[in-house]
């Protein structure tokens, strides 16, 4: 018998790769990464426009009075909204139609 393997998007940082694992967990989990990894690259002015934002905010304290660190806080904000997109479209594409299989 042979081995049953799962193609999956990775989240390679700057890129996006294509990988075979052997677990269908880790390929959902992957397959997230990797699809939201797809979105954040094709619209790469979002960043920049959050950071202007939260920068353009005079009141902006984190707990402890520290001031958040404007590109980390754009970062999260960005992959939270991508997240936030994949959710509410059920998820990452599994096939041309963008049916989960």
């Amino acid at each position: 018998m042979g081995a049953v393997a799962y193609p999956t998007l990775v989240d390679e940082g700057e890129t996006v790769g294509v990988l075979i694992v052997t677990d269908p967990a880790e390929q959902e989990q992957l397959m997230w990464a990797g699809t939201r990894r797809l979105l954040l690259l094709a619209v790469p002015q979002a960043h920049a426009q959050v950071e202007r934002r939260l920068r353009a905010q005079r009141g902006l304290r984190a707990i402890g009075g520290r001031a958040p660190d404007p590109v980390g806080l754009a970062a999260d904000c960005v992959t939270a909204a991508a997240d936030r997109l994949l959710t509410a479209r059920g998820g990452p594409a599994w096939d041309d139609e963008g049916d989960r299989l």
